[in-house]
Order: C-alpha cells, then sequence, then structure tokens
C-alpha cells in the first residue's frame, strides 16, 4: 500500500515479460511506459488528495498497513491484535479503552477478513469510527483495480478524518 513500490515492479515484471515473449517486447514496453505515466500522475492526484490523513491517529486490528501509513503519515497508535492470529483479550481490551479515552484515535483499521468483535467492541465503548479498508484488489466492490484500490482507500480514511 505505498505507491512508490509499484514502478519498479512494473519494470520489472515487463523486463520479464519480453525475456519471455521477445517478439512482443516493444508491446511490453509501451505499456509498461503508459503504466508508469499514468501511475505518476494517480500518486500526485493521491498526494494532494491524501494530505488531510497526514498524522491522524489510528487503530489497526492487524499491523497489517506499515506501508499505509507511511505513505500517508498516519499515526497508528495501537494495534488490537498483539500477536497475528491472538485475538485481544478483555483485559488488553480495557487498557485500550483506557488509552483511548486518553488519546482517541480517529478511526479503528481493519481489512475485510479480520475478525470485526474486538474493533466493534471499541467503536461501541468510545465512538471511534470502524474503517474496513479493502487491502488488496477485489477487497471490495469499488477496489476493482489498482488505481481504485488506493482511490477507495482513500476516500474511505478521508470519510472519518474529520
Amino acid at each position: 500500500m505505498d505507491p512508490g513500490n509499484y514502478p519498479p515492479i512494473a519494470q520489472a515484471l515487463t523486463g520479464q515479460l519480453i525475456l519471455l515473449d521477445a517478439e512482443h517486447a516493444d508491446d511490453y514496453r509501451r505499456r509498461n511506459s503508459d503504466f508508469i505515466t499514468r501511475w505518476e500522475t494517480a500518486v500526485a492526484a493521491w498526494a494532494v488528495k491524501a494530505a488531510p490523513l497526514k498524522n491522524m491517529p489510528i487503530v489497526v486490528y492487524h499491523d497489517s498497513w506499515p506501508y499505509m501509513n507511511r505513505w500517508l503519515g498516519l499515526k497508528q497508535l495501537a494495534t488490537l491484535e498483539s500477536k497475528p492470529g491472538i485475538p485481544p483479550t478483555s483485559g488488553q481490551l480495557s487498557a485500550l479503552l483506557k488509552r483511548m479515552q486518553q488519546n482517541p484515535a480517529r478511526a479503528i483499521i481493519r481489512a475485510p477478513y479480520q475478525d470485526t468483535r474486538a474493533a466493534r467492541w471499541l467503536h461501541d465503548h468510545t465512538g471511534i469510527p470502524e474503517v474496513e479498508l479493502p487491502y488488496t484488489i477485489g477487497g471490495n466492490e469499488q477496489a476493482g483495480d489498482l488505481f481504485k484500490l488506493f482511490d477507495t482507500t482513500i476516500d474511505l480514511l478521508l470519510g472519518v478524518s474529520r
């Protein structure tokens, strides 16, 4: 979820496709160039659009979002799931509730495949909105391609940033 990672990936994939199918090398190069141009335009627009998210305090269900947090400048205050795959205990949730009462987050972020109970509990006790981010292409109806994945993610975060 850091758009800076995609141009090198696209370049590497283009190189491999050219090795495997040299007959269509010019087409692969053209399509890569087109992607990079469209991607750079989108990244510049996302930077402007996402500017209000900088330093927004968040809680995440699982520490799945470090690239996105760094890119957008989100401030991760806590993680609901302290160990991967192990739901938080009632004691951990109570301690987190106290922390959120003193220093509240603006959003509780989770992926569609993650359990909703702990995030719902924290939301119910604090009013902090839950945000289900698509996490990957196809992660929700709006995230049908790579560009829409980033558009949707930013839109969802902006919806709770106020």
